[in-house]
């Protein structure tokens, strides 16, 4: 136990007889101690009143009572006014209301289904989607953009010399002209789309 005790206190000694050199690496640290103990008095009587400034600065910051949320560091306030009605339309273009979370989700489905549309191959000849070279038998104009009853529409082909050739089969649904053609057989692209 002695021993103990007599590193401690050598312990101490040492750094008391630290402290009391007028070491260079020390003037520093001596001159902030002798500031405190000549201005004690001065810094403990020292308040915000006494700070020139500071009260105003305080009374400029936002009452505490009135956030009711801790503000980050470095935020700025505004007096723009961003509420915003919601709503569950997925057709509005208004711009003073703001979408629902279930409007997003609508508009998001409806987008999927889409994407799953146009992602699926027809898989028969002559389904919904699908083109195919077709002919009118007679004298008829096609022009792009115009639909058309499958029953009056034949598969179509082009000989080598030029001339169309049909096939006797009625096809279903309706079909829209992505061409054009006039003549006494016309023959041009279409795309079923019922």
């Amino acid at each position: 136990m002695d021993i103990v005790k007599t590193d401690l206190e050598n312990l101490i000694e040492s750094f008391t007889n630290i402290l009391k050199t007028n070491d260079t690496s020390l003037d520093q640290l001596q001159e902030i101690i002798d500031f405190i103990k000549k201005n004690r008095e001065d810094l403990e009587n020292l308040s915000i009143e006494n700070i020139i400034g500071l009260q105003d600065t305080l009374n400029s910051k936002v009452d505490n009572t009135k956030v009711l949320t801790p503000v980050p560091e470095n935020a700025l306030f505004t007096d723009t006014n961003t509420w915003r009605p919601i709503s569950d339309s997925v057709s509005s273009v208004d711009s003073t209301v703001s979408a629902s979370s279930k409007a997003v989700k609508i508009a998001y489905d409806k987008a999927m289904e889409a994407i799953r549309k146009a992602a699926t191959v027809p898989s028969s000849i002559g389904g919904v989607g699908t083109y195919a070279f077709l002919a009118y038998y007679g004298s008829k104009t096609f022009s792009p953009g115009s639909t058309w009853v499958g029953s009056k529409l034949r598969y179509a082909g082009v000989s080598e010399y030029g001339s169309v050739k049909l096939e006797n089969q009625s096809l279903s649904g309706t079909w829209r002209c992505m061409g054009y053609s006039t003549s006494n057989t016309p023959a041009t692209l279409f795309l079923r789309i019922a």
